[in-house]
């Protein structure tokens, strides 16, 4: 049998798929999702088993079976809420302490799931292996690459053959991007000549610092019309943080993948030599733009945003658009509105 860490061990498991009343559960969390994306929606495993008479393991079978289908796409900060209604046994404790790391996993399948660390000693040794099988490829053109593979959960697509998880991979190559980058981060007065030196950058970083929590898009479609070679957007905080108003979140979004722009956020960097430089950015004047240029390589850190949605649920966007009227609906929106547009964008990216 295979292991709970092996990206078979889920999807070989069909557990009583073929049963009316597991499909039915199935048809109605999709269905949850679907009308109810702008919310913390995800019921409790004991709610899901009344809905359709199961148990509640058959329910948390069918939650993992979803993540890896790329069906669950939101990760409450207070844990999953499928663990508040186990038992109070010992053992049902046990299981209800690893379904959040279970979920986890199977989503990575999918999509990288945020605030994961690799530990130092893990991230040497995989570095190591990194490198010898490393070719010498741009690292940005082996991080599109990865995207088209839809983030598989091992990397033995790409050509470079390294057998990593896809989140060791993406660790590892933001670390070595990191520890090499060229960044030009000036005073105020040099950053206005640095808009001289953007034609000849092959990729090219805007950093958009956020004043009072309000977005100042028509400065950076300026930007982006001026400068076509523009390609990644990074944002000083999360889209959670980012703005009250989610139409001022989806105006970012769709700016940005009408030019083409890729966006990273709320990246931590854990090089000492460049960390000093990356945390100037809060001295700097906030009506204004912070342009970090990266020769020929792009900005590391430990997080990136490139997410791919399930199909079904891309077909959602205009429904959640209308839906959109509560500021407490802003967390999850963040989370989704990422699944939702980022695929036009990807796809974009591929077909140039």
């Amino acid at each position: 049998m295979n292991s709970p860490d092996s990206i078979h061990y889920f999807t070989n498991i069909r557990w009583k798929q073929q049963e009316p009343k597991y499909q039915t559960l199935m048809e109605h969390i999709k269905e949850g999702i679907l009308n109810q994306a702008l919310q913390d929606w995800l019921p409790s495993s004991r709610q899901l088993a009344a809905l359709c008479s199961l148990n509640r393991n058959t329910v948390v079978k069918a939650l993992e079976e979803l993540a890896w289908e790329g069906w669950l796409i939101s990760f409450p900060q207070k844990g999953l809420k499928v663990n508040t209604a186990m038992a109070k046994t010992r053992p049902s404790r046990q299981a209800a302490y690893n379904i959040p790391y279970k979920l986890k996993q199977a989503a990575l399948h999918n999509f990288p799931v945020t605030g994961i660390r690799m530990q130092e000693t893990a991230y040497q040794q995989a570095k190591a292996r990194f490198l010898q099988q490393y070719d010498g490829t741009p690292p940005h053109q082996l991080l599109r690459e990865w995207v088209y593979h839809k983030w598989g959960f091992n990397a033995e697509a790409s050509h470079i053959g390294f057998a990593g998880s896809i989140f060791e991979c993406n660790y590892i190559l933001s670390r070595l991007l990191l520890d090499n980058a060229d960044s030009i981060i000036g005073s105020p007065k040099a950053r206005n000549a640095l808009a001289a030196h953007l034609p000849n950058l092959d990729i090219t970083l805007i950093s958009l610092p956020v004043c009072n929590k309000r977005l100042q898009l028509e400065q950076l479609k300026q930007i982006l019309e001026i400068h076509d070679n523009i390609k990644f957007l990074y944002l000083h905080n999360t889209l959670d943080e980012l703005a009250l108003d989610p139409v001022a979140i989806i105006n970012l979004m769709e700016l940005c993948f009408r030019h083409g722009v890729l966006i990273i956020e709320n990246i931590v960097i854990h090089a000492d030599n460049l960390l000093h430089k990356m945390n100037l950015c809060k001295f700097y004047d906030y009506k204004h733009y912070v342009i970090t240029c990266i020769h020929n390589q792009l900005i590391a850190g430990e997080q990136f945003s490139y997410i791919l949605a399930h199909p079904s649920i891309l077909e959602q966007v205009s429904r959640m658009k209308e839906n959109m009227h509560a500021p407490t609906h802003l967390p999850s929106l963040a989370y989704h509105l990422q699944f939702l547009l980022r695929p036009r964008l990807l796809h974009k990216l591929k077909s140039d």
